[in-house]
């Protein structure tokens, strides 16, 4: 059994088979907390993608590399440091729509912090296990805001005024 072809995005996660029919994909920014960019979002939809479409993928295990197990979206790509908005929010979406649709069972071995695109996404696991010291946090929560209210938040943000005005 091989894993999947590397993507051009390989390295941010690895991908490993465990025999039985187990895939272990491993967020692997750990330098970054496994924050997520743009890259980061590609690296997961491609990994779940190809253990949806392998049919010796019976489940797909997700975790992270180092002390965390998602710090949530990256404090850089929040900063302004992104050349095309729209890309970063069109992958959040598609990887959120991917763990949904996901049609095998979907595990996450949570080890340190899941803040929040790392806590949503557990809601989308079939089973969640936890470290004795993770912790999760919702940081949109006491923003008032949903998970999906806050990406098109940042869409429209991101999209300039004449374009929301629709000129």
């Amino acid at each position: 059994m091989t894993p999947p072809p590397p993507s051009e995005t390989d390295g941010r996660v690895v991908v490993d088979d465990h025999g039985g029919g187990v895939r272990l994909v491993t967020m692997n920014r750990p330098d970054r907390l496994n924050a997520f960019d743009t890259s980061q979002y590609e690296a997961a939809i491609d990994a779940l993608v190809n253990a949806r479409d392998d049919d010796s993928v019976s489940v797909a295990v997700i975790t992270g590399a180092g002390r965390a197990f998602s710090s949530g979206a990256d404090t850089q790509v929040l900063a302004g440091d992104i050349d095309d908005p729209t890309r970063i929010l069109d992958a959040f979406v598609t990887y959120v729509e991917t763990l949904s649709a996901f049609p095998k069972p979907l595990l996450a071995a949570v080890n340190g912090a899941g803040i929040g695109i790392g806590m949503t996404m557990l809601l989308h696991c079939d089973i969640v296990v936890m470290a004795d010291d993770a912790r999760l946090r919702a940081p949109f929560v006491s923003l008032g805001v949903s998970p999906r209210e806050r990406a098109a938040r940042y869409s429209l943000s991101s999209s300039g005024r004449s374009r929301q005005r629709g000129s």
